[in-house]
């Protein structure tokens, strides 16, 4: 369509789409995933460590190796790439629109049911499967959010909790159908299963490069691994920031699946949605991890805003308004 509207080359119109879709799309879509974060504790004000979460979320993004640059070597995916930048806002777009039922806002309702409608139809025109990754990292958060009302006495049924319930069966349902035709046992039978892309490292090493942020990629990312395990430690201290420790760990366990499963039918139902290619998947785990390593920056960010405030002398109030601890006025000579 860039080459069309454009009149560019072919080649010059896709490199312009991806250092958009890259430096733009993608941080803006981490971007409203991590403002939704803002409100985890259950309190719609805004604080100082709300800010630390948002900044430094984005900005663990460009260390976030998987994504985008995974889909730029392998494949090319530019399909692919699209949709996962989305994956991001689409996911925050839910996220606000549960909590709009759930505190009964009318308004806010009408205007993010339109825009999950149009999110949604746009993942599915880049890539179906995109459908399925925001499924993974919505699933957490569904579940967390269902918990406390099973918890009441049974009563009326409110709004909220026939949302989380409906969202479940839909849930399945996007895993099981939104996939490519080989992958579909149900058609091709049992001996027609995890034809696509079949494992490539043992389990144990592709547990320690999920837990080093390596993915495959044979090169260990300790600064940011150590911001993701910092970060999943801050959040897990915040109930309502548990449900991203829990996505994390989800999407992490599908990809040690697609890279080291052999073929087999429980693979294949668990990453059929992604042509069973660890690729894709460790792209799609860059979403949570990079919203960890946001939580463990702003917590290191505090926790040394905490020491330097207590090594480093505090200005009296007084001399702030132009008048010494004693309440004379600080003239200059």
């Amino acid at each position: 369509m860039v080459h069309t509207l454009s009149d560019l080359p072919i080649v010059a119109s896709a490199n312009a789409t991806v250092i958009v879709v890259a430096a733009l799309g993608w941080p803006l879509s981490l971007l409203a995933l991590a403002w939704s974060q803002r409100s985890s504790g259950g309190s719609q004000r805004l604080t100082k460590g709300s800010f630390y979460v948002v900044g430094a979320g984005v900005a663990a993004a460009a260390s976030a190796v998987a994504f985008p640059s995974t889909m730029l070597t392998w494949g090319v995916l530019y399909p692919m790439m699209l949709a996962l930048a989305l994956v991001p806002a689409v996911v925050a777009i839910i996220i606000e629109l549960i909590r709009a039922v759930e505190r009964r806002q009318r308004r806010e309702i009408t205007s993010l049911v339109v825009q999950a409608v149009i999110g949604a139809s746009a993942l599915a025109l880049a890539q179906p499967s995109a459908l399925v990754s925001a499924a993974a990292i919505l699933l957490p958060f569904l579940i967390g959010s269902l918990r406390p009302y099973l918890r009441r006495p049974l009563g009326r049924p409110r709004a909220v909790v026939i949302l989380l319930g409906l969202s479940m069966p839909a849930v399945a349902g996007l895993w099981i159908f939104a996939r490519p035709p080989r992958e579909r046992w149900w058609e091709r039978g049992v001996l027609g299963y995890g034809e696509t892309w079949g494992p490539t490292l043992q389990e144990a090493h592709a547990v320690g490069d999920f837990l080093t942020s390596a993915l495959g990629s044979g090169s260990v990312l300790w600064g940011f691994a150590l911001l993701t395990w910092i970060g999943a430690w801050s959040a897990w201290r915040r109930p309502g920031s548990r449900w991203l420790v829990v996505a994390w760990l989800f999407s992490g366990m599908l990809w040690v699946v697609a890279v080291s499963w052999d073929f087999s039918l429980v693979r294949t139902v668990l990453v059929g949605p992604w042509y069973n290619d660890a690729f894709r998947l460790a792209a799609m785990t860059a979403t949570p991890a990079a919203l960890l390593a946001g939580h463990g920056a702003a917590a290191i960010a505090d926790r040394m805003e905490q020491l330097i405030g207590r090594i480093v002398p505090r200005v009296p109030p007084g001399w702030a308004r132009g008048r010494s601890p004693s309440g004379c006025s600080v003239r200059c000579c």
